[in-house]
């Protein structure tokens, strides 16, 4: 199995937002190589997103390499934001619930406590919206300038499928019957 190859560093995490420096760097990690394989994979697809890799491979492998200068934009001015609000979005719940041998639970410096359920989802909420800007422009980036990618991904998948079939018989059944009436 090959090394994962992480688009930004930790560092760059922690200059660009507000996680502090002393937070697990296995954490971010973990976070950053699931965002890149989750999202940033299916966005860039797998002909670009292995050039980026290279690229990188590249000057880890010799510090006075030169990214190509169309890559270096897409990583700095697109990826980089992508990947630092992905990991601040998806980051929350590793920080909060942590898997031990009694169980999940959730840890804080002092003790273990119970959270509030919708203050994690106030923080996700918050950092959902500044990800989906960045992943947006980083979608219509790469649709346009490189003619590649999938600019067509669900935002999100809630596991239903509805179907876009109207049967019109049915709702008007549905409604009479609501309202006490006789359908037809």
């Amino acid at each position: 199995m090959s090394k994962t190859i992480l688009f930004i560093s930790e560092r760059s995490i922690k200059d660009n937002s507000i996680l502090e420096e002393n937070l697990e760097s296995k954490l971010i990690k973990i976070t950053l190589k699931e965002l890149q394989d989750l999202e940033l994979y299916q966005i860039l697809g797998e002909k670009l997103y292995n050039e980026v890799e290279e690229e990188i491979k590249n000057k880890i492998a010799d510090p006075n390499y030169i990214i190509d200068s169309e890559i270096a934009v897409l990583l700095n001015r697109y990826i980089k934001d992508f990947l630092v609000y992905g990991v601040l979005l998806n980051i929350p719940t590793s920080l909060n619930y942590k898997f031990t041998n009694k169980g999940v639970k959730n840890i804080t410096d002092a003790n273990s406590t119970a959270i509030i359920g919708g203050e994690i989802e106030n923080v996700k909420r918050y950092y959902r919206a500044k990800f989906d800007s960045y992943r947006l422009r980083l979608m219509v980036f790469v649709k346009t300038s490189c003619g590649v990618g999938n600019t067509s991904i669900a935002p999100y998948s809630t596991g239903w499928y509805l179907p876009n079939r109207v049967n019109a018989q049915k709702i008007v059944t549905a409604r009479a019957n609501k309202l006490g009436r006789r359908g037809f």
